[in-house]
């Protein structure tokens, strides 16, 4: 299986959770595999790994967008509701 991965340090959009720096990917070859997805600011950056998500590579293979595709009038991501889900729990979890 050929996959198309970005280089380390790439943004990237994933629907449902936005603009990301690609953070690298986790047993690309097995069916677990997982993308890892950081997001920056100043109360991530407090903790190493506070920002960085995973998800399935297949759910980042499906909702990933490109922003060469999207018309120019519309907005390249639509929500990042999963994405402030998870943030918004590890930051209550952490206090």
């Amino acid at each position: 299986m050929k996959m198309n991965m970005p280089q380390k340090g790439s943004l990237v959009y994933v629907e449902g959770y936005g603009g990301a720096i690609y953070a690298g990917g986790i047993d690309l070859q097995s069916k677990d595999a997982g993308v890892m997805l950081k997001f920056e600011s100043k109360e991530l950056n407090e903790g190493y790994g506070k920002g960085i998500i995973t998800i399935p590579l297949e759910e980042f293979n499906e909702n990933r967008v490109y922003p060469e595709q999207v018309a120019s009038d519309e907005c390249i991501i639509k929500s990042t509701k999963k994405r402030d889900e998870i943030l918004s729990e590890r930051k209550n979890n952490n206090k």
